[in-house]
C-alpha cells in the first residue's frame, strides 16, 4: 500500500510545486545574503554578517525571508500530499482503497506518505540553502566572541557546544530538526481531512496554530513555536524542552483527531 502512495506522491504536482516555492525562498535568502557581503566589500564598509557558512545559512539568519520561510512551512510541509485524502474522499477512491486492504492499512500509508512528503519538501530547500553557502563561503567554525559583537545568536541554542566544536553535525540536526517539524504538521493536516471538506480550512488550520504558539512564546518567554526554535537568531531562550512539547502537543492532537476521525472513514 506504501507504494501505491509513494507512486502518487512522485506523480503529485504539488510536491514539485512545494520543493519549487521553498527552494525558490532559500535560494533567495542566499542571493540576499551574497548581494548584502557584496556590497559592503564593494563599498569599503564594515562586514555586518560575518562570512562564514555556518553563520550566514538559512536557520542562523536575520533576514526578514527566513522569517517567510519558517512562518510558511506548515503550508510548504502539507500541499505536497496531506491533502491527497481530502481528494481521496471527494472521488470516492478512499473507499477502493479500504475495501482492498482495510481501512487503518490505508490511512497508515497516507500518514506515512504524508510524513515523508513533509520532511523532504522542508528539508530540502534548507539543505540547498546551506550547500550554496558552503559551496562560496568559508567554513569557519563558530566563535562565541562574533555572536557577542554581532548580536545574530543566542547562547541558549539547542546543543550551542556542538555548534561550536563540530558545526557541519550541528547544521545538520538543525536541518533534520526542520524536516522533522514538517512531517509533524503533515501528518497532524491529513487528520484534519477527516473532519474538513475546504481546503483553505484545512491549510489554515496548521498556520495558524504555528502563530498562535508563537504569541504564546512571546507571552511566557518559551521557544516552542517552530518559529522560534528553528532559527538560531531567536532572542527567546531555547531548549530542548521546548522542542519536546511542540512535538508532544502535536502528537497528542493527530491522535485525538484520528481516534475520533477514523470512524468517518467507512469500511
Amino acid at each position: 500500500m506504501i507504494a501505491v502512495q509513494f507512486k502518487r506522491l512522485i506523480h503529485s504536482k504539488f510536491f514539485y510545486i512545494s520543493l519549487l516555492i521553498g527552494s525558490a525562498i532559500t535560494i533567495s535568502h542566499y542571493f540576499q545574503t551574497a548581494w548584502t557581503i557584496r556590497g559592503e566589500v564593494l563599498y569599503g564598509k564594515p562586514s555586518t554578517i560575518p562570512d562564514s557558512a555556518y553563520l550566514l545559512w538559512l536557520n542562523t539568519s536575520l533576514s526578514e525571508i527566513t522569517n517567510l520561510f519558517f512562518m510558511l512551512l506548515p503550508v510548504l510541509a502539507v500541499l505536497p500530499y496531506s491533502l491527497q485524502l481530502l481528494v481521496d474522499k471527494k472521488t470516492n477512491y478512499s473507499q477502493l482503497m479500504i475495501l482492498k486492504s482495510g481501512k487503518y492499512k490505508y490511512l497508515f500509508s497516507m500518514l506515512t506518505m504524508s510524513a515523508f512528503s513533509g520532511f523532504l519538501v522542508v528539508a530540502i530547500p534548507i539543505f540547498v540553502n546551506f550547500l550554496l553557502f558552503s559551496l562560496t563561503f568559508p567554513a569557519i567554525s563558530p566563535n562565541p566572541f562574533v555572536y557577542y559583537i554581532y548580536g545574530i545568536d543566542a547562547y541558549d541554542t539547542l546543543f550551542f557546544n556542538l555548534r561550536l566544536n563540530a558545526p557541519l553535525i550541528h547544521t545538520m540536526i538543525y536541518i533534520f530538526l526542520s524536516g522533522l517539524v514538517g512531517s509533524l504538521f503533515a501528518v497532524f493536516t491529513t487528520t484534519l481531512c477527516l473532519y474538513f471538506r475546504y481546503t483553505l480550512i484545512i491549510l489554515a488550520i496548521p498556520l495558524f496554530i504555528n502563530l498562535l504558539i508563537s504569541v504564546v512564546d512571546e507571552s511566557f518567554t518559551m521557544a516552542v513555536s517552530p518559529l522560534n526554535f528553528l532559527k538560531m537568531t531567536v532572542s527567546l531562550p531555547v531548549h530542548l524542552w521546548d522542542v519536546l512539547l511542540f512535538a508532544l502537543l502535536m502528537i497528542f492532537l493527530t491522535f485525538i483527531l484520528l481516534g475520533i476521525g477514523v470512524k468517518r472513514l467507512e469500511g
